[in-house]
């Protein structure tokens, strides 16, 4: 159990056309948590699970207005209860050596995450509308991410993943939503430590592999209805690194 209290920003208090806004409050809140972690199968099997229930007042909020400028403003009390998952397993691994000539330990290792989030606006009025019991605007009520690693003993490597979104509420009414999405991605190289102390990576990537149309850091209660912010569509990157370690 925590609780506690976070004051509104320098960025929150100072919009982009240079207003101050002096009726803004700081966000006060109380957090209770349970969860549990272990490791299964001589620990090849690993896990991490907690709830929580968090109650928010004075929850701060962001809406843009008819000339593009965000502002931020108190929106009564939210609660936002929700639940956390991981878990992380080797499909393979290979016997440690002490002589393996990579940071990382060599096999095949998958692993996921996934969050639930019931986040409702708890007591909320606004410009003579009610949106207690509302979704929190922004916020989606599922996410997934999932992976593979898989490393060898030459110091080549392979990430590939995949995560997904479910949609979300763009406004405080609840009206208008983004279309939830799956995006795929991966990333190879090599890593190796060369003459004892020079660690060396190269590597190459891809992200949206399938190219999806999605919209990516919506504009939250945006002044006719300009939410959306387009996702970059598939694209390619590269590069390489060199450290010293002692």
């Amino acid at each position: 159990m925590s609780t506690g209290y976070a004051p509104p920003t320098t960025d929150d208090i100072r919009t982009s056309d240079g207003a101050l806004n002096r009726d803004l409050q700081a966000e006060r809140g109380t957090s209770y948590e349970v969860g549990t972690r272990g490791t299964f199968f001589q620990e090849r099997l690993t896990f991490d699970v907690a709830a929580y229930d968090f109650r928010l007042n004075q929850t701060i909020v962001t809406r843009t207005t008819d000339q593009g400028v965000s502002v931020f403003y108190n929106a009564g009390s939210t609660r936002q209860r929700g639940v956390e998952a991981a878990v992380s397993g080797w499909l393979w691994r290979a016997p440690a050596t002490g002589t393996q000539p990579v940071a990382l330990p060599t096999g095949v290792r998958a692993w996921a995450s996934y969050a639930y989030q019931h986040y409702r606006f708890a007591t909320y009025e606004s410009g003579g509308n009610n949106y207690s019991g509302n979704r929190l605007t922004g916020t989606a009520p599922h996410t997934f991410t999932a992976g593979l690693d898989a490393t060898s003993q030459l110091g080549f490597y392979l990430y590939p993943t995949v995560s997904n979104q479910a949609r979300l509420p763009l406004n405080d009414a609840n009206t208008a939503y983004a279309a939830g999405y799956w995006v795929f991605g991966s990333r190879a190289g090599w890593r190796r430590t060369l003459f004892t102390h020079l660690e060396a990576d190269v590597f190459a990537g891809v992200d949206n592999i399938t190219d999806r149309n999605y919209s990516l850091g919506n504009d939250l209660n945006a002044f006719g209805n300009r939410y959306f912010q387009p996702a970059p569509g598939r694209n390619w990157y590269g590069g390489a690194t060199l450290g010293w370690r002692w």
